[in-house]
């Protein structure tokens, strides 16, 4: 029965990975009941969600997966914060980092990539089109800064 059960939750988060375009893995620390109630109530007055997964089950399932290099940062019990609701304009990463002082975020899924705490401090919203806007943003100046090099260039060559 051990089995059957172990296959199935492979299964089941095999699923949840890849139905849900967005959620967040934090590293736990091991939560007494108090905390872990405190916790459930933070979760549940912002919407989210959460998913408790077992450490061997999540690196199986990304040694399968073409998101290999994310084991490296797995190394310890892992919970999944999902929003309920696919409105979460009101979510910011502020909310989200300081959740619980146990909790530490390791990464988060966005439109099917992983992405590093390191590379979100930038974001400050997760809302689509304001993401959208920034980044539409950022190549429009790294475009106009490249052009204007290569029209110094071409100036200098003639």
């Amino acid at each position: 029965m051990k089995l059957k059960l172990k296959i199935y939750k492979f299964y089941r988060l095999k699923r949840f990975l890849k139905n849900r375009s967005l959620f967040f893995i934090y590293h736990t620390n091991s939560l007494n009941s108090r905390n872990w109630k405190k916790l459930e109530k933070k979760l549940t007055k912002l919407n989210l969600g959460y998913y408790k997964i077992q450490n061997k089950l999540f690196i199986r399932l990304l040694k399968q997966s073409i998101f290999k290099n994310l084991i490296l940062l797995i190394n310890g019990p892992i919970l999944i914060v999902f929003p309920k609701y696919k409105r979460i304009e009101k979510l910011r990463l502020e909310t989200l980092v300081s959740l619980h002082n146990s909790l530490q975020l390791i990464s988060f899924k966005l439109n099917n990539r992983f992405y590093l705490f390191s590379q979100m401090r930038n974001l400050k919203t997760f809302g689509y089109r304001q993401t959208v806007l920034k980044f539409k943003n950022l190549i429009t100046n790294s475009n106009k800064i490249s052009l204007y090099k290569l029209k110094k260039i071409n100036k200098f060559s003639k």
